[in-house]
């Protein structure tokens, strides 16, 4: 019956890649509830792909949502696993109040744009902003002292 419901769940996410479904059977995995597929942070998430394709791996629109962003990805799946690989992206895509979620894939470049419950748009980039600063400091300081 659970996994009935699971199935039936993932049926009516609306997300036409498949990526919003492939995620809440992982969090699902993990006994989190199932995120929403927001329409709405499409286009912003297509954007960042579009400025990555000029610019290369950064978050270039952020229009007010966490974010997550790659390039040189195969497929949503490939993207989805490459972001459980770090720590940083993992909890912000398995995160308990993450309710969200908007994808867009070009054939290449991925970016998902969450909304976390209870948190304000600006504290939420604010917040990815200081985990961002502080997991890369380490590592830019050691390159530029050599």
């Amino acid at each position: 019956m659970k996994t009935l419901l699971l199935v039936a769940a993932l049926a009516q996410s609306g997300d036409p890649s498949g990526f919003v479904d492939q995620l809440n059977a992982l969090r699902a995995r993990y006994g989190l509830r199932a995120v929403a597929h927001d329409a709405a942070a499409v286009p912003i998430a297509a954007a960042n792909n579009a400025w990555q394709a000029v610019r290369g791996l950064g978050h270039h629109v952020l229009g007010g949502y966490g974010q997550c962003a790659a390039i040189g990805m195969g497929s949503p799946e490939a993207a989805l696993w490459a972001w459980c690989g770090s720590p940083a992206h993992a909890a912000l895509i398995l995160a308990p109040d993450l309710v969200s979620v908007g994808f867009a894939w070009d054939g290449s470049n991925a970016t998902v744009a969450t909304q976390q419950a209870g948190m304000s748009v600006s504290r939420q980039v604010t917040n990815q902003y200081a985990w961002t600063y502080y997991q890369w400091q380490p590592r830019r300081w050691r390159r530029w002292r050599r």
